[in-house]
């Protein structure tokens, strides 16, 4: 009941405020579907993935098969393991070879082929006759102690590791 003969009042907010919040929850929304927009539309950078095959004889050398690849990789460079049962797995080998050869050759179907004696000699070179792989040392007896161990591929780039692939030596 109405004491003060005014007229009764129903507004319990002004509209000025309520514009005011609908201003602020559309500016809210249009904020949050912009950036989850915005973070769709940037790409992310594709790294190389290459499926391979290695194979290692003493007497060939080094076969590197690529069976599939999401992206020709251009730049990189290839590293070798020992594996587990040679007690070395601590050691890794860089096997030099030009980029350029690679970039032209190493697409999905093709190998790369690297010679025992290039390796030898180009590791040697580099590490000295006290750091050459286990796998393609001098010594004779250690070469035919080497036979059906394994040792790792990598192929590595600047951002890492994209691809490695297990041998075992071969005579």
């Amino acid at each position: 009941m109405n004491t003060n003969n005014s007229p009764e009042k129903n507004d319990a907010v002004s509209p000025v405020v309520g514009v005011m919040l609908m201003l602020v929850v559309t500016i809210i929304i249009a904020a949050l579907v912009s950036a989850f927009a915005g973070g769709l539309a940037t790409t992310a950078e594709i790294r190389p993935t290459v499926v391979m095959e290695v194979s290692y004889s003493q007497s060939n050398g080094l076969i590197i098969t690529n069976t599939g690849s999401s992206s020709t990789p251009t730049d990189f460079s290839v590293w070798i393991r020992p594996g587990e049962e040679t007690g070395m797995t601590d050691y890794a080998y860089e096997i030099p070879l030009e980029s350029s050869k690679i970039a032209s050759a190493f697409s999905t179907g093709t190998s790369l082929y690297v010679s025992a004696a290039t390796i030898k000699d180009a590791l040697e070179e580099e590490y000295g006759q006290s750091r050459q792989p286990w796998m393609i040392t001098c010594d004779l007896d250690d070469s035919r102690n080497a036979i059906g161990k394994s040792f790792y591929v990598e192929l590595v780039d600047e951002s890492g590791t994209f691809a490695k692939a297990k041998g075992v030596v071969q005579a």
